[in-house]
């Protein structure tokens, strides 16, 4: 079933392997960071990315609720309960991280990222993760900043 879930481990560092994907025995899963969904004191960003995990959902993607370490959103693969052998809950230390990661930000926390230099900081941590593909989601409009 798709569905958020409540698990708060934070994701395994990434370790480059070569991995075929197959989907018998996969399922790829998108991790959003739950203090994105809910954080405090914030509507709009919070409705947004309730909205993103909604459209995730509605065109059959599986998106769970997670607090990571670093990033907002991450791609894993999460072998199922039958390739392991077991019906039961798939341990996290059997998740993949895939190679992708996502930071989102607003036009606003954008710029004043830029201004007080946490925009460098985040993105010297992005690197250091070793995923290749790291994206940034930047939500809003300039209008007011022209």
């Amino acid at each position: 079933s798709i569905g958020a879930t409540d698990q708060t481990a934070p994701v395994a560092a990434a370790v480059p392997v070569a991995l075929k994907y197959d989907k018998h025995l996969y399922d790829i899963v998108v991790l959003v960071d739950y203090r994105e969904v809910n954080p405090r004191g914030v509507e709009s960003p919070a409705v947004m990315m309730t909205n993103f995990m909604q459209r995730l959902r509605d065109n059959d993607v599986r998106c769970e609720n997670r607090a990571l370490e670093l990033g907002d959103v991450m791609w894993i693969l999460r072998p199922k309960p039958e390739a392991l052998g077991s019906g039961g809950p798939v341990p996290i230390e059997e998740e993949i991280v895939m190679d992708c990661i996502m930071e989102r930000k607003t036009i606003d926390d954008l710029f004043s990222s830029f201004a007080d230099k946490r925009y460098e900081e985040q993105k010297s941590r992005l690197r250091r993760t070793g995923l290749s593909r790291v994206m940034y989601l930047v939500e809003g409009t300039m209008d007011h900043r022209v």
